[in-house]
């Protein structure tokens, strides 16, 4: 099987073209930014943005599975310094491209070729005023460039078994039942990229675009783990950017476009194929940057479609995953207004956004079975609806030096705001926030540190929907016609008490300076999520269901939901982090990061990120049932993290790079299906998610096998006439440990870890990039 795929590698016009390591630094540190300039060229990433996270952003969890860039094309759910996926934001040249409608996600890809500088910013810097996530810087480029890809090379390393019999008990496909053979996996695709820069009207307009028809397979399972078939998805995207500098330099106008078509929206996050959704999306963002500050404003039209409006929905997932993936039928009209703006200490910032949903239908049904057996039905219903958000900041921030002593400060107020047409539930809070870092600058080779920060977060697109009456409400019906559940905003009001959530943070490091050309790092953290919100049932939950042998069971009374801040838990995270990296050297890089951490809480009820997240919020965690055995890790919690990348330059014009990251899997809860008497039926968890409160040699406990990931590139620059010609040849997970990315949710899987899929297999990547000669030589 053979894969296109077609990519432009960055370099700025004028200078020495590919491969050089001089400016590519990086430090995890969280009073300072993670820069990688050239990260996404030099490493083996596939020049994907979540690959070079997983593999070298120590910081960063990419949530969904990924490897050789196989996620670029879902939203993406990136969390930082354990804090949620839904509050990463993404920057492009200082606009705010975040999406309006997928939390966490871009709402632009910038190509490959305009993309100069790739930068984590962390929300405990208080050099940072914008909110914490990845920003990007772009440049002018001149290229043409075309990959090929092999979906699956080769089979599992034939190491795989006993290296996880040593590390972490016995391997997938030796546990009873085994996994299937079949794999998600790459299907025949093709990218190709674009870039030009060219002088226009006593400037500069540099211009690039992007193409990719991505084909990937998924599997299909049946409620009890039986793989039904494998389930292709087509998704094309094609994104653009252009910029345009005058000579004067005292702005620059910026246009974004991106069109995206997918057959399997939410495949990524657990939904089934006959549950998960065709997308078509179009956006565009027409943005000004000027001294001090930038203007954008995005508008964007998402078209989802139900694959199959009908399908039959088992109470269990195989998975444990999505087990309410309905998502209606309509259009989303999204427009964001976006500003920044500073002057001296003092900077303002916000943005705007209105949704506008236009439903295709506004009322439907849903078949629901318990065990394969007829069980009931969802009846949804839905109407127009629009929504206001909004996220601004006013504030100060400065540096004091005292000798050696760096104090550096940020003083803000932010409000941040959640309105529906209907009038009903509206949000809206104003805080205050506090970074602050102190640190010794001068104190020989060692620079010590201390931050503290209280950051008030934003409302978002799933909160403010959540309590919308009009976007989606549904009632679950027996087939002997009794009610037993009501979701949706129309049965949600707010609790008189309720506050905007907050997260407080400290970190104490170091960062050392080795010698000229090394440097390492350690730092420990702490964070207090407070004020969190949650759905609770109005009243005390024994009005809605009746309990039996600890066990709750939902009764035929209406349900009435508060939104609240829960008063018995606070998720906490707290880690070490340790790094050591190079600065300098001409042909050589490496890096190096060591990960242990926690985070810790209670959440909506269910396994995977849009569950076991603080910022998730369902009418499933009203039950009693999602607090026993609830309070766990959370889905971004790994307790081990280990990831080494280096880069080598033996000869002019030849670079040759490898990865390698281990992380133990995802928590995981299995769940228990309880039946009342009368036939009603509950999920209990059956085990905490994560290894906090359990864990046995060999692996045991809820948490999924480990994952050992192994990346190795050699790239090579050719010289023709006035023509580069560079070379790659790429293998993502070289080492196929073939391991387990999923468990059987039910006897199976409790009684033997039975393995429901194993990691996508190897892939191999071949490309060619073609760009005018620029001269300079060798690499530098």
């Amino acid at each position: 099987m053979v894969t296109w795929w077609l990519f432009a590698v960055a370099t700025s016009t004028g200078a020495a073209g590919g491969f050089t390591a001089e400016t590519f630094e990086q430090v995890g540190l969280v009073d300072s930014d993670y820069v990688a300039e050239r990260a996404l060229e030099l490493l083996p990433g596939t020049f994907s943005l979540s690959s070079t996270f997983e593999m070298i952003a120590g910081p960063a969890v990419v949530l969904v599975e990924e490897s050789g860039g196989f996620s670029d094309i879902d939203p993406e759910k990136v969390a930082i310094y354990g804090d949620s996926w839904t509050s990463t934001r993404w920057f492009v040249d200082g606009f705010d491209v975040s999406d309006p409608l997928f939390d966490g996600a871009a709402t632009f890809r910038v190509p490959t070729a305009a993309t100069q500088r790739l930068v984590l910013r962390f929300a405990e810097n208080p050099t940072n005023a914008r909110r914490q996530g990845v920003a990007l810087t772009t440049r002018g480029a001149h290229a043409a460039s075309a990959w090929v890809t092999l979906g699956e090379a080769g089979g599992r390393f034939p190491l795989a078994l006993p290296i996880m019999d040593l590390f972490s008990g016995r391997h997938a496909t030796e546990r009873t039942p085994p996994p299937t053979p079949e794999r998600r996996r790459f299907g025949p695709s093709f990218r190709l990229e674009l870039a030009e820069d060219v002088a226009l009207a006593s400037g500069r307009l540099a211009i690039s675009a992007r193409v990719d028809r991505l084909e990937r397979r998924y599997l299909d399972f049946a409620w009890d783990g039986a793989l039904r078939g494998v389930e292709p998805e087509l998704a094309t995207r094609a994104s653009s950017l252009a910029t345009y500098r005058p000579d004067h330099g005292r702005y620059a106008i910026t246009w974004l476009t991106d069109v995206t078509s997918r057959d399997q929206l939410f495949a990524e996050v657990g939904h089934q194929p006959t549950e998960a959704s065709r997308l078509g999306r179009f956006a565009t963002m027409l943005g000004v940057a000027f001294e001090g500050g930038h203007l954008g404003l995005t508008v964007g039209r998402y078209d989802l479609r139900a694959r199959d409006r009908g399908f039959v929905r088992d109470i269990v997932g195989p998975d444990g995953e999505a087990l309410s993936p309905f998502e209606p039928d309509g259009v989303t009209t999204a427009m964001k207004l976006g500003f920044a703006y500073s002057s001296g200490p003092f900077y303002v910032w916000g943005d705007e956004r209105a949704l506008l949903w236009s439903p295709r239908i506004d009322a439907w049904s849903q078949p629901v079975t318990f065990q394969g057996a007829p069980y009931g039905r969802w009846d949804f219903a839905t109407r127009d609806a629009a929504q206001m958000i909004g996220d601004h900041r006013v504030g100060v921030r400065g540096t004091a030096r005292d000798g050696p002593l760096v104090a550096t400060y940020d003083l803000f107020a932010a409000h941040t705001h959640a309105a529906n047409r209907t009038g009903r539930n509206t949000l809206a809070f104003i805080d205050v926030g506090l970074k602050a870092s102190l640190s010794l600058t001068n104190w020989g080779p060692v620079r010590p540190f201390l931050s503290i920060a209280k950051t008030p977060m934003p409302l978002t697109t799933q909160v403010a929907r959540a309590v919308d009456p009009a976007y989606l409400s549904a009632r679950l019906t027996l087939d002997d016609g009794r009610t037993v559940n009501d979701v949706g905003g129309r049965f949600v009001g707010l609790d008189d008490r309720l506050a905007g959530p907050n997260v407080y943070r400290a970190a104490l490091g170091l960062d050392i300076t080795l010698s000229e050309h090394w440097r390492f790092g350690a730092q420990g953290l702490f964070k207090l999520f407070r004020g969190h919100f949650a759905l609770d049932y109005d009243g005390d939950a024994s009005r809605y269901g009746d309990t039996v042998g600890g066990v709750f069971y939902s009764n035929e009374r209406e349900k009435s939901y508060l939104l609240t801040n829960p008063n018995d838990d606070h998720p906490v995270y707290f880690a070490l982090h340790l790094d050591a990296s190079t600065r300098g050297y001409e042909r050589f890089y490496f890096t190096a990061s060591f990960a242990a951490y926690n985070a810790v809480g209670t959440t909506t009820f269910g396994n995977g990120p849009t569950a076991n997240d603080v910022a998730i919020i369902s009418a499933a965690g009203a039950s009693p049932n999602a607090d026993r055995l609830g309070l766990a890790a959370l889905d971004l919690d790994r307790a081990f993290i280990l990831e080494v990348a280096a880069a080598y330059s033996p000869v002019d014009d030849l670079w040759i790079s490898a990865s390698a990251r281990h992380r133990d899997g995802q928590p995981f809860a299995f769940l228990d299906v309880n039946r009342h008497g009368d036939g009603r039926v509950a999920l209990t968890y059956h085990s905490n998610r994560g290894s906090p409160f359990q864990y046995q040699r060999p692996l045991a406990g809820p948490r999924e096998d480990f994952h050992l990931g192994v990346d190795a590139q050699v790239a090579y620059r050719l010289r023709a006439d006035d023509q580069e010609v560079e070379l790659w040849l790429l293998a993502a997970n070289l080492l196929d440990m073939d391991n387990e990315i999923h468990e059987v949710n039910g006897p199976a899987g409790i009684d033997g870890r039975a393995a429901l899929e194993t990691q996508l297999p190897r892939s191999i990547h071949f490309g060619v990039t073609v760009r005018p000669q620029t001269g300079g030589g060798a690499s530098r």
